[in-house]
């Protein structure tokens, strides 16, 4: 068995290893002595970009936030010259019996949205009157006990879109910390949004003449130019099945089948999905942490298929409506160069947490389905002309539950008792690559301080 030496490993090649690596060598970390060890023959973990017959379609994120920091340091490694959405947040649609409906873009047309019942907006107000609680709560029990249940459809059809997941098992302390925040801060999450509000304004710089962030950002020829451009630079081992870690003295070996990494530094940066299957030195694996699986169907069709134009960013649908589909993204209205001149292109996704046997269908019954929904709710009259599904089952969105206070903890004493081994990525403390990226970027720092 071959051995190789490196000062700092990273494992894992995805957004958090890549970016982890190049905020070392920026710090000053010799790129020689750095090496990022992968399992797959390909990098990016769920950014990846398919291009075929004019069509650019995602299977992962379909962008970053514009604004962010996370998105402006990485974009500051990469030669890629980013597309932008306006800064002006696109309509949004929400199912709502059956129809697609508008969700308000502020508080006038809240007041007349049908989304939301007559008692239910009044209930809203009322928010301010309830008393905080300073324990943690799955995020239904939050949003129902604060701002009452006629609100409660809309979170529950936002979480899928975001996680692939249902208020009912997610935990608002740790999966949505600015809201747990907020009222315990201001006594109320109105209250205490305003007051993050007026703090983000005042730290905000007073430079008038710079122009508004945009709202989505993303490389011209996909997300896959961010990875590549990453990795440009980087000695990376593909293939490398990490089958045991073992720690002698201060020095970490990694084993794979038919070679071995000895490390001075060694960081897990595959997220919470990669670190539950690991053995780590002096640590019981934890339980397992649940993923939602789900499925994108991307669909290409003529303009003229959809008789209803529906323009904006896309649409989600709330579990009580019970659609095949989690939520729909018009994709060659955000970007269009992702479909040819005169065609459409959508993103649907399928499955979630509490529907995996979804994401796991045969190509064509899932197909067959989502153009059911597409024909009810948008009036589709056209078969598609491009499809494609990106299935990341058995892979999926890592989710941040109750308890997930016991996951942290592992982590931090896992980190305690190995000397120079750290963990990052994914399922952590967020699933946003904007978020993840600035965790990496903070763990570098912190190595090379």
């Amino acid at each position: 068995m071959s051995t190789i030496h490196k000062k700092i490993v990273i494992i894992g090649a995805g957004l958090s290893g890549l970016t982890l690596a190049n905020e070392l060598i920026r710090q000053g970390h010799p790129s020689e002595e750095l090496l990022v060890v992968e399992s797959k023959n390909r990098l990016g973990g769920l950014i990846k970009t398919t291009r075929e017959k004019g069509y650019i379609t995602e299977w992962g994120p379909e962008g970053l936030r514009g604004g962010k920091p996370g998105t402006e340091k990485v974009f500051s490694y990469i030669s890629s010259k980013p597309m932008e959405l306006p800064p002006s947040i696109p309509a949004r649609y929400i199912v709502h019996k059956g129809k697609l409906r508008k969700v308000p873009s502020g508080p006038f047309s809240a007041i007349f949205t049908s989304l939301v019942p007559f008692f239910g907006k009044f209930r809203l107000l009322l928010e301010l009157l309830v008393r905080k609680k300073e324990s943690d709560e799955t995020l239904e029990a939050f949003v129902k006990r604060r701002f009452g249940k006629g609100i409660y459809p809309v979170v529950d059809a936002v979480v899928s879109g975001i996680y692939g997941g249902s208020p009912k098992y997610l935990s608002t302390k740790y999966a949505f910390p600015f809201l747990k925040q907020a009222e315990l801060v201001g006594g109320s999450v109105i209250r205490g949004g305003f007051k993050q509000y007026r703090v983000m304004r005042k730290n905000r710089p007073k430079d008038k003449s710079k122009r508004k962030a945009a709202f989505l950002v993303k490389p011209e020829n996909g997300m896959a130019d961010i990875v590549d451009c990453l990795a440009m630079n980087l000695n990376i081992d593909y293939n490398f099945h990490v089958e045991s870690i073992v720690r002698d003295n201060e020095i970490y070996k990694i084993q794979s089948k038919n070679k071995e990494i000895t490390a001075d530094t060694l960081i897990i940066a595959t997220g919470v999905p990669g670190a539950q299957k690991m053995r780590i030195p002096q640590m019981k694996q934890f339980e397992k942490v649940p993923q939602s699986l789900v499925s994108i169907v991307s669909l290409g069709f003529d303009a003229i298929s959809f008789p209803t134009k529906y323009k904006g960013y896309g649409f989600l649908s709330p579990s009580k409506e019970n659609t095949f589909v989690l939520g729909v993204l018009f994709t060659s209205q955000l970007f269009p160069n992702t479909a040819p001149k005169g065609k459409v292109l959508l993103r649907v996704y399928v499955g979630g947490i509490d529907h995996p046997e979804k994401a796991t269908m045969k190509e064509d019954e899932l197909i067959s389905n989502v153009l059911a929904d597409l024909e009810k709710l948008m009036n589709l009259t056209e078969k598609p002309i491009y499809s494609s599904i990106q299935k990341q089952a058995p892979h999926g969105i890592s989710q941040i539950m109750m308890g997930h206070e016991t996951i942290l903890q592992w982590k931090k004493d896992a980190e305690i008792r190995n000397k120079n081994l750290y963990f990052t990525g994914i399922g952590w403390t967020s699933i946003a690559c904007e978020a993840l990226i600035n965790e990496a970027v903070k763990a570098a720092q912190s190595l090379m301080s």
